[in-house]
């Protein structure tokens, strides 16, 4: 499902109108970045976490020239969903 999906499908089952939908979605979606790009963790309840992963540098091959190189370390985004509570 794309941006244009989402909002279309929330936009039917609430009754409001999809401009205003979209801007909440690309609010949220920009909120959601600009945290990760401070790396500050973000918690939805029942949701899941959007976290930024730390990788290591690491060899690579480049199939190309045959030459092993070497891919920086960088942080990545991650979600990790939310499974609920067990037991409940």
């Amino acid at each position: 499902m794309n941006t244009l999906k989402l909002v279309k499908n929330v936009a039917k089952q609430t009754g409001v109108d999809k401009e205003t939908v979209d801007l909440i979605v690309n609010v949220t979606f920009g909120e959601i970045k600009k945290n990760l790009e401070n790396k500050i963790e973000v918690h939805i309840s029942r949701f899941g976490r959007f976290i930024i992963k730390h990788r290591n540098p690491r060899p690579a091959h480049d199939m190309r020239n045959k030459k092993t190189i070497m891919i920086p370390p960088r942080d990545v985004p991650f979600w990790r969903p939310y499974f609920g509570q067990k037991g409940v």
